[in-house]
């Protein structure tokens, strides 16, 4: 994930569902221990 606001990231045909889907479960087990 970028660390400022004015960058961004993009998602694109390499990235599939699944690698979506555990990049959304990593950051919610780091984002629930802040």
């Amino acid at each position: 994930f970028a660390p400022s606001q004015f960058e961004a990231g993009f998602t694109s045909l390499a990235h599939t569902p699944e690698d979506i889907q555990l990049t959304i479960a990593a950051a919610e087990r780091v984002l629930s221990r802040i």
